[in-house]
């Protein structure tokens, strides 16, 4: 059974005194999921495949701004934030 975490006071907590080493790698595990994720929903979203998409991110700021605008909501996501700072499953 999940308890429920102060969000905010997580997310406070990391703006404030940045990341520990293990807070670090589990934000880099989540980036990088979230850029697999990102290119897959673009994927999804154009019916490109995703060697076109990879090499139109290469070419195009209205790609790299969706992956963006994608991570930043990941980013604020109360999951993530539980998942960065106390190391709490999605």
């Amino acid at each position: 059974m999940r308890t429920n975490y102060d969000i905010k006071a997580m997310a406070r907590d990391l703006a404030e005194n940045g990341f520990d080493a293990e807070q670090a790698a589990r934000y880099d595990l989540a980036l990088e999921a979230a850029k697999i994720a990102a290119v897959a929903v673009l994927c999804a979203r154009y019916g490109a495949v995703e060697g076109e998409v990879l090499e139109a991110l290469t070419d195009s700021r209205g790609f790299n701004c969706e992956v963006y605008l994608f991570v930043a909501c990941m980013e604020a996501s109360p999951a993530f934030v539980a998942f960065v700072h106390s190391g709490h499953p999605f």
